[in-house]
């Protein structure tokens, strides 16, 4: 048998197959269930046959490193009141493992968000449903309805591995959002599902946040927009991530009745990478603001409204990236000071991807994008899929032809191997 010794945590494995745990301030695991009572303790909940009965109940119960799982039902629920965690030790709310939970709060909502966040920091939201099909009130007055709200004084919100869908307003559905969030940032969302809500995607107006590895399709406005009229949008990360089928605001035309999928709009020094900007109404990709950095995307038959890559910035750095069928042209300068290079904008889509007609938009054998860019292993290494890319001149494009798999869990650290009789 072999002992598995780690830093901050010991596991045992039988034969050479094991569960591995890593260092992690673990808390209390309690449960919420539609069989539930809300009249069960905490101290009850913690078994899963003496669940709470709401995710409110159950929320009211975490202290820094619990976890709440969430068994599977709708929950008609709307969240406003949530417990922080910390840097070391987040609290977790989850969908129970193999369960679809979801929350769908009846409404008209009175304004703001289904899930708000007001002064919250550390929170981990993971395998949920949220569907705002039910929030829609009226915006006669102004003002937005969203499915999820991080307030400006809340930070650090982790979302994954989730859907977020259905956002809308009775009188003004296009100012709707699936995730809006701005102030202190550093959030991150993560593996996200993002469609059908009448306005936008997201709307990100704070600094540090990550979006990788998400969806974002058939929302009627931006997929992905990030703004502040102030500025201050600053050190974003978008990467591997789709943008699709948005932007036809047939629910309304207010700001305009198409819009580009994804728009950074303000700020400085974001970074963009990896990404599919693919069959949206009003164009690609939008640039503006100071020093962003736009590496290995592919825009594809956008619609007109802007090009694929429509560079409105300040210092940007555009390259290695495939502009290819759309409407209103492939990559526009109309900023100053833009390093605008190695960038595939002209030949056959299908000399280039294995089937771009079906969104595949892996490099052909023969694509004269491979090997068409510049070494950005400084930044990144691996591709939209996870593969390492090539050592030398990347390809071009968010996939890399011929990448080694890099995906999985990185090699683990503190890691002794100890045999014993």
């Amino acid at each position: 048998m072999l002992k598995y010794i780690m830093c901050k945590s010991v596991l045992i494995g039988f034969g050479f197959f094991s569960l591995l745990t890593f260092g992690h301030a673990y808390g209390t695991t309690y449960y919420t269930a539609l069989t539930g009572n809300n009249s069960n303790s905490c101290a009850q909940a913690t078994s899963q046959s003496t669940p709470k009965r709401t995710i409110a109940a159950g929320i009211d119960c975490l202290s820094a490193g619990d976890t709440l799982y969430i068994r599977g039902g709708t929950y008609n629920e709307s969240l406003t009141s949530w417990r922080s965690g910390t840097s070391a030790a987040r609290v977790t709310v989850a969908g129970y493992p193999g369960e679809t939970a979801i929350i769908r709060a009846s409404g008209p909502g009175t304004g703001g968000a289904m899930l708000d966040f007001t002064n919250v920091h550390y929170v981990h939201l993971k395998n949920l449903t949220i569907d705002a099909v039910d929030w829609a009130y009226d915006l006669t007055n102004g003002g937005s309805t969203n499915a999820i709200k991080i307030q400006d004084n809340s930070d650090h919100i982790r979302i994954e591995d989730s859907t977020i869908k259905n956002a809308r307003g009775l009188t003004n559905p296009s100012a709707t959002k699936g995730i809006i969030t701005g102030g202190i940032g550093f959030n991150e969302f993560l593996n996200l599902d993002i469609f059908n809500n009448l306005g936008y995607g997201i709307y990100i107006s704070g600094t540090n946040n990550v979006i990788d590895g998400c969806k974002f399709h058939d929302n009627n406005r931006y997929g992905i927009h990030m703004y502040n009229d102030g500025g201050g949008v600053n050190d974003n990360i978008i990467r591997n991530t789709r943008v699709y089928n948005n932007g036809d605001n047939s629910a309304g035309c207010w700001g305009g009745c198409i819009h580009p999928g994804m728009v950074v709009n303000s700020g400085s020094n974001n970074l963009i990478y990896n990404n599919l900007i693919y069959n949206n109404a009003g164009g690609g990709f939008q640039v503006a603001g100071d020093n962003t950095k736009v590496y290995n995307n592919t825009a594809y038959g956008n619609g007109s409204g802007a090009a694929g890559f429509d560079i409105q910035a300040h210092g940007a750095d555009v390259r290695n990236n495939i502009s290819l069928g759309n409407s209103s042209g492939q990559i526009v300068n109309g900023g100053s000071g833009n390093t605008i290079s190695s960038n595939t904008t002209t030949g056959s889509p299908t000399s280039i991807f294995v089937n771009p007609g079906a969104a595949d938009f892996h490099l052909q054998s023969g694509s004269p994008a491979i090997k068409a860019g510049v070494d950005l292993s400084s930044v990144f290494t691996m591709d939209f899929a996870g593969a390492k890319r090539p050592a030398g001149n990347f390809d071009v494009g968010a996939y890399a032809f011929g990448g080694s798999d890099g995906g999985g869990l990185p090699a683990p650290s503190n890691l002794r191997l100890i045999r014993t009789p």
